[in-house]
């Protein structure tokens, strides 16, 4: 009997500790999201990206990409937009609606504009302009390659 009380005292403060790392994580997230809420702080984003992607649910970032570069204007968040629409959210067998591509094709472009250069490399590869008549089969054609 004094094992099995042992062991679940042992379980408890095994469970307590995980708790308490969850709830250092949760600190640590919230502070990540202040940090860029409130001052388009980078290394927070970097960081909050970075967490985001070792989670089940990479595409919780997006919401923050879109604060960065619409609020904060970092060509990086812009270049993060246009990827999770065109090649996260709507996966290769999936459809994409032509508002989305628009609005993916749009963001490439002004990350391109920005310096980014990823996004400049494939703006030039592939002769991407805004044409909302052609953004679909654009986004298409990105999502092919």
């Amino acid at each position: 009997m004094l094992v099995l009380l042992l062991s679940s005292c042992n379980e408890e403060k095994h469970k307590g500790g995980e708790v308490q790392a969850s709830n250092s994580v949760s600190t640590y997230t919230q502070q990540l999201k202040n940090a860029i809420m409130l001052s388009g702080d980078e290394e927070a984003y970097r960081n909050l990206k970075l967490y985001y992607m070792d989670t089940e649910n990479p595409e919780d970032i997006f919401f923050y990409s879109l604060v960065m570069a619409n609020k904060y204007g970092n060509k990086q968040a812009f270049f993060d937009v246009y990827f999770m629409i065109s090649l996260r959210t709507f996966p290769k067998e999936c459809v994409i609606d032509s508002l989305s591509a628009n609005m993916a094709i749009k963001y490439l472009i002004i990350a391109s504009q920005k310096g980014h250069k990823q996004s400049k490399d494939i703006v030039d590869k592939y002769n991407i302009v805004y044409d909302e008549q052609k953004n679909y089969n654009q986004i298409v054609k990105l999502r092919n390659i």
